[in-house]
């Protein structure tokens, strides 16, 4: 998250009241609690980002299945891909705290392209490989030879399209996007509907 008026508005939501003495004189919204204000953070834009790869992977599957069928079937697999591409698993710091700081469970609790947050650090966050659709496509490469997985596969496609969406929406992080690309969110939109077009590959018979 870069916008300062969306930074601020979560350290004011986040702030803690003093147990006795408050007041907005002497405290303001409160005493700056930044644990509080990194949970809330991630499970506000958490939420939205599975959310809206939920909308996406509800429209893909409709597509796909009125114009010709689909050659997979759809299940807990699907919706856990989704999951993994768009949001991770959000909620994780606040029923493990200690845990989710582990390196691998950190970046679990990340949709799949920030995770480069963990692989590159905060320095490298909004990598254009991360960022992109060369992930699914190389995944689906590798793993559409066996149905089971494609649906999954489908999933991280959708989700990582609803991430690269989201922060085309919401410029949560500058995205390191080549040179000759006018404006990252270009590349985002761009890269989102390669996905979309990667998941519905997957799904078609």
């Amino acid at each position: 998250m870069t916008d300062p008026d969306q930074v601020e508005q979560v350290l004011k939501a986040s702030a803690r009241k003093p147990a006795q003495g408050y007041s907005v004189e002497k405290y303001g919204a409160g005493i700056l609690d930044a644990p509080a204000a990194v949970l809330k953070a991630r499970s506000s834009t958490g939420g939205l980002q599975l959310a809206l790869g939920a909308l996406m992977a509800g429209a893909i599957a409709a597509s796909v299945r009125r114009r010709g069928g689909l050659g997979v079937k759809l299940g807990a697999g699907y919706l856990a891909g989704v999951m993994v591409g768009a949001s991770g698993l959000f909620f994780l710091p606040y029923l493990a705290p200690a845990a989710s700081s582990l390196p691998v469970l950190h970046a679990l609790t990340h949709g799949l392209p920030s995770w480069d947050l963990s692989i590159l650090g905060p320095a490298g966050h909004g990598n254009a490989v991360f960022f992109s659709a060369l992930v699914p496509l190389a995944l689906l490469v590798v793993g559409y030879g066996a149905p089971r997985l494609r649906a999954l596969l489908a999933g991280v496609a959708v989700g990582v399209a609803a991430h690269l969406a989201f922060f085309a929406a919401v410029p949560l992080a500058a995205v390191h996007v080549p040179s000759f690309i006018a404006h990252g969110t270009l590349w985002l939109i761009g890269n989102a509907l390669a996905c979309l077009g990667i998941a519905r590959l997957a799904l078609r018979r």
